[in-house]
């Protein structure tokens, strides 16, 4: 499926945008536009609009994709990137969510600087390292904020995906975040290497006080998430009586979900897809499921 056309925006507080739409500050998001599209209007059967904005968490801003489906408020997700950083895949995504009736917001975590392109698999896990949990709760508290008090949104029910790295990010989420109604995690890391001030639990401890429903997907050859770890997670799941789907995928291996990579598995990303949008179904009340093409 290809990704739907990208818009340059920029949105402010009580601005008013050429789509009709007048955004209410938040506290955390801004975005000043000029979208050179005519407005929706009832009955509309435009593709989704994309605009590139700015959320600001702590005084920083933070660039992001927000794509929303048609005119009105629609149930929200945030599309969080894996450790690589934000790109196109994650846009992707986000169109796709679009398409499916939600309005997708794809935030890119990396933007107080990021690890650069092509960086051994070592260095990059040291850079992931360096970035704090409570920054990484704090920027996707900001998104939930800003998505909940969105026109696109206003109101409506809010859930999260991520993977690789963003899925442990989603995992901290379930735990830390206000505002998160359903979490979804691809292959996101369940313990990190060692625990201190800017790690200060592993992600299987905040699975374990999640707020909201999860769905926790994983390969079985997958290196950083042994199948010891998600065993343990299973047998740590009745500790809270909130709903925690968890998938193993038998040979496949990390990255399986993305399309983009040499471990990619087509069955194994429709199969993960059909249960998260089973949870979305339930509890962002979405029309229809991800079309997985």
């Amino acid at each position: 499926m290809p990704y739907a056309r990208r818009l340059r925006c920029r949105r402010a507080p009580s601005q008013r945008l050429p789509s009709g739409r007048a955004q209410v500050a938040s506290g955390s998001g801004t975005l000043i536009a000029v979208v050179s599209e005519p407005a929706y209007s009832a009955g509309s059967t435009k593709e989704p609009l994309t605009m590139q904005i700015e959320i600001e968490a702590n005084g920083i801003k933070i660039p992001a994709e927000l794509v929303v489906p048609g005119p009105g408020a629609h149930p929200g997700v945030i599309i969080v990137h894996d450790g690589k950083g934000f790109g196109p895949h994650v846009v992707g995504v986000a169109n796709e969510i679009a398409e499916a009736g939600c309005t997708a917001l794809a935030i890119d975590l990396f933007s107080r600087g990021g690890p650069p392109e092509g960086l051994p698999n070592d260095e990059l896990l040291a850079f992931l390292r360096s970035v704090p949990d409570r920054q990484i709760v704090g920027d996707l508290q900001a998104a939930i904020d800003f998505l909940a008090v969105d026109p696109a949104v206003d109101g409506q029910p809010i859930g999260m995906v991520g993977y690789c790295w963003g899925g442990a990010c989603t995992f901290l989420a379930s735990a830390h975040c206000t505002g998160l109604t359903a979490a979804a995690s691809w292959y996101g890391e369940l313990r990190t290497e060692v625990l201190n001030d800017k790690h200060p639990e592993h992600p299987i401890d905040a699975v374990d006080a999640r707020r909201c429903p999860v769905v926790a997907l994983f390969g079985e050859l997958d290196p950083y998430v042994p199948v010891a770890y998600v065993d343990e997670l299973k047998a740590r799941a009745p500790r809270n009586p909130i709903e925690l789907e968890i998938e193993v995928y038998p040979g496949l291996n990390h990255g399986f979900a993305h399309r983009e990579r040499d471990h990619f598995d087509r069955a194994g990303h429709d199969d993960g897809w059909s249960r998260i949008w089973r949870l979305f179904d339930r509890t962002l009340r979405s029309e229809r499921p991800i079309d997985a093409t």
